[in-house]
């Protein structure tokens, strides 16, 4: 199995914007619905980063462009490596920025690539660059424990759809999976995850969980 602390600056990194083999090698349709996934889970931690800021479909639709960029990217490329990052979602961003011209659409980019900053080459980039454990394993256990207030909400919003991808997964090869949440209620006490919580509980037994 594989054990990841979540810890800023720890020495492993978990990247959420990884493309399974079975994606890889998958048709048009099968990539396209996971980029869909994979610009929610965009838009969620873009959304539980910037703080204090009131997003609009602005913001989503300049998060979803450069998702919809950097996969086309990696999927255009003839070996399966390179895998995207948010390291370089937030690259692309930044180039989006240097193209437009409108002062109104500068700062709404700029109010995105700021609040990123500290998670791609700030204290907290665990999510910025590739996998370093094998997220894969049989067993993959989440610590929670040295979490950081500021940092609780996007930390979910990325276990959760490591969780969700990973049942997709096993749903493809019928293969059956636990979720085993100790300590419940330190979850429970923040809104956001509580809610994310109850999702998992009322979807993942549907599909092999």
């Amino acid at each position: 199995g594989q054990y990841f602390d979540f810890t800023p600056q720890c020495s492993i990194h978990l990247n959420g914007f990884e493309v399974p083999k079975h994606v890889w090698e998958g048709d048009a349709t099968v990539r396209n619905m996971f980029v869909a996934k994979k610009t929610e889970y965009a838009v969620a931690f873009c959304t539980a980063v910037m703080r204090n800021i009131i997003v609009t479909q602005v913001h989503m639709t300049y998060i979803g462009r450069c998702v919809r960029l950097m996969y086309d990217a990696y999927f255009a490329q003839k070996r399966y490596d390179r895998q995207p990052t948010l390291l370089k979602l937030w690259e692309l961003l930044k180039e989006q920025l240097e193209k437009e011209g409108l002062s109104e659409e500068k700062r709404m980019l700029l109010e995105i690539i700021t609040s990123l900053e500290e998670y791609t080459i700030g204290v907290y980039d665990m999510f910025a660059h590739p996998s370093n454990l094998d997220i894969y394993s049989r067993l993959v256990g989440f610590g929670l424990l040295h979490i950081p207030e500021a940092v609780w909400e996007p930390v979910m919003v990325t276990m959760m759809h490591f969780l969700a991808m990973r049942i997709d997964g096993n749903q493809e090869e019928l293969v059956a999976a636990r979720l085993v949440v100790d300590e419940a209620q330190v979850l429970c006490e923040k809104g956001s995850s509580a809610q994310q919580l109850l999702y998992a509980i009322e979807t993942y037994r549907k599909r092999g969980g």
